[in-house]
């Protein structure tokens, strides 16, 4: 066929494949070149053109892409159009589309000159690229996901029987124990669970499901007085500090991927909406581990194995993805001040306006948030500042034996790693008790708030009497670095949102006030000690305005 009466212009490729049929052996073959329609192959034994396969026959071709972590499996369907000595041309039936876009992906990386494209192509390209590219990127995460949740499940089948041989007492070895059967039972509807949550988000992103939506919880005044139990707690904390690890680790992957979403849909894609964040995929295993009711001990154990094979290898996957953009075309080369910022969801950002406090009576009157700092800074502060000098003076008894065999010896990944995961650990324990004795304060004053005789504390939040749930609101909207950069704490931040909203008739609570400033004690109470890394300490900050949205 001449090159004027070609529909698509066509990639030179060299690709190894295998041609299925049937009745027939599989032969192994190589892609000269191909095109959106069809493809050249040459077999690699004599003498099966013309043979083994005639026109018109249906065949199967079995591609095996490489991508810089592994490779991706696809089956095409096609029928042999034409014979040439050893070679057939075939046209496509039904193409996959990520199929396509591996095709030529694959085939622009090998050819780095510019090609000649046909007008019928440049229709294809300009009506389908998108979809073709998004297939891709899907075909990329199911992949990743089938292999990684393969590895964790033999992995965490060895970690629980490590665990409960190490057991201090038969209770706890029973309940490790009976989870492994557990798992085995449930892995089937775990695989399929994490897998679909994960992919639900990125198929929402690209238009394959529009109906996916995130529900809304509505809770009633006295339910929002209740913190949730502290094994629920313990389990959010260790998925947010998950979380936190992971767009720590992989923060460059993931800006290059919200930039290149963002420039191929034509729209803002940030750590919030990216639909492959850390966020996603862990609370999706989440949710799923949730279903089988797993005992708490063995929970802990579970979450840790996922981090290890599924969240830290999370980079091959960024990395693939972004491989498929760059070689799509999409942004190969990234310039910061070029890129798209997220747009503000509020009309004047906190950090724009540094506001004093609008607690007016408070230069006059005693503070009312006494009772909060006096059981708070005690607990915390010196908790933390006079934690035991065991885990030093061991570290310092381990440092003198090495000093012979080197002066360079440092402190093992694994005891550094322990003591990370005990500083965590207690800091996440005594935050739960102060939250709870802030609650326990809220609801007292929430359940005798009407028994009181201030007539000018009434008439006052009846000026502008904010629901909890409207405050929560509010701090939802906060960023956490819209509060660095601003200074301000979480309760003037929040002030200053309800004056740009409600303007100057706005007042917050004085149960609120209680409240925000309670948390505000708290974290400056955990994070003043010398003892956690900056990365720890960034990782706590930005737990401070989930914490003070879950107590209001």
């Amino acid at each position: 066929m001449g090159k004027e009466d070609r529909k698509f212009s066509r990639h030179t490729l060299s690709l190894e494949v295998l041609v299925l049929a049937k009745n027939v052996k599989a032969c192994p073959a190589k892609i000269r070149d191909f095109c959106f329609g069809g493809s050249f192959i040459t077999f690699s034994e004599d003498n099966v053109a013309g043979q083994v396969f005639k026109q018109k026959d249906s065949i199967t071709i079995h591609l095996k892409v490489p991508t810089q972590s592994s490779s991706l499996n696809f089956y095409m369907h096609a029928q042999i159009t034409r014979i040439e000595g050893n070679s057939v041309g075939v046209s496509f039936t039904d193409p996959d589309p990520a199929a396509l876009q591996a095709l030529q992906n694959l085939s622009n990386s090998l050819n780095k000159q510019n090609r000649e494209i046909s007008i019928a192509e440049e229709e294809i390209l300009s009506n389908s690229s998108v979809k073709r590219i998004l297939a891709l990127c899907r075909r990329c995460l199911t992949d990743h996901f089938s292999v990684s949740v393969q590895s964790f499940f033999s992995a965490v089948e060895d970690e629980l029987l490590a665990a409960a041989d190490k057991a201090t007492n038969n209770t706890i070895q029973r309940e490790l124990f009976d989870t492994i059967p557990l798992i085995k039972k449930n892995r089937g509807p775990v695989a399929t669970g994490f897998s679909k949550r994960a992919m639900e988000a990125f198929d929402y992103f690209s238009g394959n499901n529009p109906e996916f939506n995130t529900p809304e919880e509505d809770i009633s005044t006295e339910e929002s007085l209740s913190l949730v139990n502290q094994d629920d707690y313990e389990e959010w904390l260790v998925v947010k500090v998950m979380m936190s690890k992971a767009e720590t680790t992989f923060s460059e992957s993931l800006y290059a991927l919200e930039a290149r979403f963002s420039h191929l849909l034509d729209l803002e894609v940030n750590d919030d909406n990216n639909p492959v964040a850390p966020q996603v995929i862990c609370h999706a295993f989440a949710e799923t581990l949730d279903a089988i009711d797993a005992p708490k001990i063995s929970e802990k154990i579970i979450f840790s194995v996922f981090e290890k094979i599924v969240v830290d290898k999370l980079g091959d996957l960024y990395n693939d993805i972004n491989d498929v953009l760059i070689n799509s075309g999409v942004l190969p080369k990234i310039q910061r001040s070029k890129v798209k910022q997220p747009p503000k969801v509020i009309e004047k950002p906190v950090s724009a306006i540094r506001v004093q406090s609008y607690d007016e009576s408070s230069d006059n009157e005693e503070p009312k948030t006494n009772s909060i700092n006096e059981q708070v800074k005690p607990i915390d502060a010196q908790s933390i500042k006079n934690e035991p000098d065991k885990k030093a003076t061991n570290e310092s008894a381990q440092a003198s034996e090495g000093q012979g065999e080197s002066n360079n010896t440092s402190p093992s990944v694994s005891t550094a790693s322990e003591n990370k995961f005990d500083i965590e650990a207690r800091i996440a324990k005594e935050a739960y008790s102060t939250i709870q004795n802030i609650l326990d304060i809220k609801k007292e004053s929430y359940l005798h708030g009407g028994t009181s005789g201030n007539s000018e504390t009434t008439e006052q939040e009846q000026q502008q009497n904010f629901k909890n749930n409207e405050v929560a609101d509010v701090i939802d909207k906060i960023s956490v670095k819209e509060l660095r950069d601003s200074n301000l704490s979480v309760i003037e931040s929040v002030k200053q949102l309800l004056l740009n909203a409600h303007g100057n008739e706005s007042t917050l609570g004085e149960k609120h006030v209680q409240v925000l400033n309670g948390v505000e004690n708290l974290y400056n109470a955990m994070l003043n000690t010398d003892r956690l890394t900056d990365h720890m300490q960034s990782n706590f900050e930005e737990l401070k305005l989930p914490i003070a949205e879950v107590v209001v």
